[in-house]
C-alpha cells in the first residue's frame, strides 16, 4: 500500500472542505525510483578531482492499478490539489493507519492522463487508473 496526505484545495468533493487535511492509501501496481544527486566537481590541472555534495533528489514514478469512479474522485482532488508543488505527506510502504516512512513531497509531474477501463452497464462500474511522479529531496 502507498499512502498521500495532503491539504485540499481544488477539484473538491462532497464531504471535504478546502483546506481540510485528508489522507488516502493507493492501490500501487508499480513504483520506480531514481535517484538525482546535485554535485559541483572541480578538477585540477594535474587530474585531481573534489566534489562538493549539495543534496539529491529521489523522484518517485507511481502508477496506479484500478481505482473505482468514487475512489477517483479522491485522487484527483489530491493531484489537483497538489499541482503547483505544493507539500503533501508521501509514504511509498506504508497506509495511513500504519506509516512506516512518511517524506514531504511535492508532485514532479506537469498534470496526469486518466484511463478509464469500461466495464459496461454504461459507465457504472468502469475502473480507472493513472499515473504520476512525485519528488522527495534527500538531504
Amino acid at each position: 500500500m502507498t499512502a498521500v496526505t495532503y491539504a485540499a484545495s481544488r477539484s473538491i468533493i462532497g464531504g471535504h472542505t478546502s483546506g481540510e487535511t485528508y489522507s488516502i492509501d493507493l492501490k500501487v501496481t508499480d513504483i520506480s525510483i531514481e535517484r538525482q544527486p546535485s554535485l559541483e566537481v572541480q578538477q585540477s590541472l594535474d587530474g585531481h578531482r573534489e566534489t562538493i555534495r549539495f543534496n539529491a533528489v529521489e523522484i518517485y514514478a507511481v502508477t496506479l492499478g484500478e481505482h473505482t469512479a468514487s475512489e477517483i474522485l479522491q485522487i484527483r482532488e489530491f493531484l489537483d490539489s497538489v499541482e503547483a508543488r505544493e507539500d503533501f505527506t508521501f509514504d511509498a510502504y506504508g497506509s495511513s493507519n500504519v506509516p512506516v516512512l512518511p517524506m514531504t513531497a511535492s508532485i514532479d509531474s506537469t498534470g496526469y492522463q486518466l484511463s478509464r477501463v469500461p466495464r459496461g452497464q454504461g459507465g457504472a462500474n468502469d475502473g480507472y487508473r493513472t499515473s504520476f511522479r512525485v519528488r522527495v529531496l534527500v538531504p
